[in-house]
């Protein structure tokens, strides 16, 4: 759901606006990997509005039609098939297999929910503790939890968004960072909003 970044950064004594503690139980997680999911396929929307939650099928199905001729160009090609052909249209199956069961999420959302729910429990599974820690300060975001910490400048925030009961922070490199809705009060959203409003207005005048 989101990558270990160290901190790299050193910053003078910006002001803390705000501190948010919150534990990290089961049905928070569960209800996060699906608002991700949510805030991921809106994003595929938006970028191809004219395919909508048609766009991962489309790509998934030319990947599949291109190892299926892939597999009929082996068999065609060999009169006999050795072992090195078998073990090639094995791995073939295997990929397409793959490639379908990925490609029913998108069909069926039951399944989706199922495989948000197993994400959900790897990852309590793999933190220590449970306890999670955002700090906004006035020029940098700092997150702690059993998993990692990260201390980010406001300058690298590139959208700010909720979806589902939980608030999305996308960073310049791809980081996605969630928070329950219920944990931030109504002052510290107008502060992320105005992070994003400063991030966006630097951007701007960098580039003219």
């Amino acid at each position: 759901m989101s990558y270990p970044l160290p901190m790299q950064h050193v910053y003078s004594n910006a002001s803390l606006r705000f501190t948010i503690r919150y534990e990290l139980t089961a049905e928070r997680a569960h209800q996060a990997c699906l608002d991700l999911w949510e805030y991921r396929m809106a994003q595929w929307n938006k970028t191809y509005p004219e395919w909508g939650h048609a766009k991962p099928l489309w790509l998934l199905g030319l990947a599949a039609i291109q190892v299926v001729i892939a597999m009929g160009a082996l068999v065609w090609m060999n009169e006999t098939l050795d072992t090195t052909d078998w073990v090639l249209l094995g791995a073939g199956g295997i990929v397409l297999l793959l490639i379908l069961f990925k490609a029913s999420f998108y069909v069926l959302p039951f399944l989706a929910r199922w495989l948000m729910d197993r994400q959900s429990r790897r990852l309590l599974r793999e933190l220590g503790h449970h306890q999670i820690e955002w700090k906004l300060f006035d020029d940098r975001l700092e997150t702690s939890s059993a998993a990692t910490q990260r201390s980010i400048p406001w300058s690298r925030l590139l959208s700010c968004s909720q979806y589902g009961q939980s608030y999305v922070l996308k960073m310049d490199d791809g980081l996605e960072l969630l928070m329950p809705t219920s944990e931030l009060s109504p002052d510290a959203a107008s502060f992320l909003e105005s992070r994003l409003s400063s991030s966006e207005s630097n951007e701007t005048q960098a580039v003219v």
